[in-house]
């Protein structure tokens, strides 16, 4: 099917502001409609790269010398308080539920979004910061206003009216970090699975993409781009299931350039020397099975 085409599809997914953790479920919807995004940029021009498309891949991240701290604004938190978040996870949904319904193949969370987006916070807000020790988080700016930094939230949510457009549902969630070593980002995401492992399975094929079997059988997927900037970006999807989850890490912030806010991997800057989470920290909490859709 053409549309499962990663590579095709991200050519489309260039413009307004997009999941902030690279979801590879947004990148096929949003190619299906073939609209224009912006903050994916980096992740799309890192992916054509390495498809052969023109950006130099290499092994090493940047020196300390070519390293750009960025100015961060508004508030941060040091540390995160996983409670209000957990306490609205504890109670029953407060919203409608969907009824149990399958769609193109893919299953539909009766969970409700909010619901969901607060169990997953209650999760993160407990799990990332003790691997982050002496962290400040800040919110990732591509996220509603008045979003804290690793605070899920919807950002689609099923309407049977039209389920062709917004299945798959998807939660996200990010995070501007910064320590000691400097700046970076990290997200994470949850959906229904679409397409599924093979599928996905079949387009990872090299160029900075490897597929593994997760500590508990998953199919895992890891994208990791590095350019001739030193700029480094990991993007992760494991299969479990009717669930897909999603953990990205980068060691640097994105910077938009020109009309239209049009960026690539290569425009972008190292602002630490390497990424906020190993790619084993970002398995480690992506695979557990807190994040599901269907608890």
């Amino acid at each position: 099917m053409a549309d499962t085409d990663i590579r095709e599809l991200l050519v489309a997914y260039t413009g307004d502001p997009p999941p902030p953790a690279f979801s590879y479920d947004g990148v096929l919807a949003a190619g299906r409609k073939r609209r224009r995004r912006r903050r994916i940029g980096a992740a799309c021009a890192a992916v054509l790269a390495a498809a052969g498309l023109g950006i130099a891949l290499l092994p090493g991240a940047g020196s300390r010398d070519d390293l750009t701290f960025p100015v961060l604004d508004g508030p941060f938190w040091a540390t995160l308080d996983p409670q209000p978040y957990c306490a609205k996870a504890s109670e029953p949904p407060a919203g409608p539920t969907v009824q149990p319904t399958t769609v193109l193949g893919t299953r539909i969370p009766t969970e409700p979004a909010a619901h969901a987006g607060a169990r997953i916070s209650c999760y993160l807000a407990k799990t990332v910061p003790p691997r982050l020790d002496g962290t400040d988080f800040y919110r990732d700016p591509a996220t509603p206003a008045g979003t804290r930094p690793l605070e899920a939230y919807p950002l689609r949510v099923f309407d049977p009216k039209r389920p062709a457009e917004t299945t798959p549902p998807v939660i996200s969630v990010s995070a501007v970090v910064r320590d000691a070593r400097g700046v970076g980002e990290i997200g994470f995401g949850v959906s229904s699975t679409s397409p599924g492992a093979a599928a996905a399975a079949k387009d990872c094929d090299g160029h900075g993409c490897t597929v593994r079997t997760g500590p508990h059988g998953e199919t895992i997927m890891v994208l990791d781009v590095r350019t001739s900037s030193g700029y480094r970006l990991v993007n992760i999807w494991i299969y479990r299931g009717d669930t897909t989850s999603f953990a990205s890490a980068a060691n640097g912030i994105t910077t938009e350039f020109g009309p239209g806010g049009v960026t690539s991997a290569e425009q972008q800057k190292p602002s630490r020397p390497d990424l906020p989470l190993s790619v084993d920290d970002l398995i480690a909490i992506a695979s557990d099975p807190a994040m599901t859709l269907f608890p």
